[in-house]
């Protein structure tokens, strides 16, 4: 049954057209670089998989993007315990190399997301997160993607503010381009199509199934039951003697108190043969 779901799930997913973007985990990747090249519809980026991220916890990511390229960070949740002013557990979006003495562009915590997103100067963005032993949290989820300015290429979106998107990058609110330009289309593909045919299938014979199942028991197993309950008591053993219970004890036993059901024909010809004749003195 879990398999079947599983499969299920898988076809309404890409019937649904859904841009699979890729699943990373921040505290996999400490202290590595990422090179964005290669997640054309984005990149979705956790920071942990577990419950909460771990205490005491110190890690460093570095995106790197193509060549005049630039890098968009966008927070889709954040839950990260502490103040106002992050003095705890936070996370930083920086160009900063990792080692390098400069002041961090911006600092995040809380669990309130927030509206705007970071756009990147450079083709690098450096992430970092810290976190102490007095709180902890789910961390967040950042979903990444990469612009450029110029001249764009196939399977890429002209913005109106001279950027190229990748056409493959997954909506936002409704737009790629940040600028209004860039709406989504939301007109049934093919896939669109194939996905909610081989749903509304599947759902079809599943009611088609409870249905079945449910008339064949209730008019067989029920049925069965209820003549079951009208039969009479004392039809139903073996040993019981199938004359009704409401005639006296006498009218149900034979001299010898053997049931009817029970007798034999020598039973009978004793009960039937006339009694012995007696003298009677007087």
């Amino acid at each position: 049954m879990r398999s079947v779901l599983e499969h299920l799930f898988a076809v309404v997913v890409v019937g649904l057209g859904y841009s699979a973007s890729h699943y990373m985990y921040m505290d996999n990747l400490c202290g590595e670089s990422l090179y964005l090249n290669n997640y054309t519809s984005g990149l979705d980026l956790n920071l942990t998989k577990a419950i909460a991220y771990a205490a005491e916890f110190n890690c460093t990511l570095k995106l790197v993007a193509r060549t005049h390229h630039r890098v968009i960070v966008r927070i889709i949740s954040l839950n990260i315990a502490s103040f106002v002013s992050c003095p705890e557990d936070y996370l930083t979006i920086s160009e900063c190399a990792p080692g390098e003495n400069c002041t961090e562009s911006r600092r995040y915590c809380g669990v309130e997301t927030p509206v705007d997103v970071y756009t990147s100067s450079s083709s690098a963005v450096t992430l970092r997160f810290i976190s102490n032993s007095r709180f902890n949290g789910k961390g967040f989820q950042l979903y990444v993607t990469t612009f450029h300015e110029g001249t764009c290429s196939d399977g890429e979106i002209a913005c109106l503010n001279g950027r190229c998107v990748s056409d493959a990058v997954r909506c936002i609110k409704g737009d790629k381009c940040e600028d209004g330009s860039g709406q989504c289309v939301t007109t049934l593909s093919p896939p669109v199509i194939v996905g909610f045919v081989v749903g509304g299938v599947i759902i079809i014979i599943t009611f088609a199934l409870a249905f079945l199942i449910l008339w064949y028991f209730r008019k067989y197993r029920l049925g069965d039951v209820q003549c079951r309950q009208n039969q009479p008591r004392y039809a139903q053993r073996d040993n019981v003697s199938t004359t009704p219970p409401h005639l006296p004890r006498d009218a149900r036993l034979n001299n010898h108190g053997v049931p009817p059901s029970r007798q034999t024909s020598s039973h009978l010809q004793i009960v039937t043969s006339p009694p012995p004749y007696r003298d009677i003195e007087t």
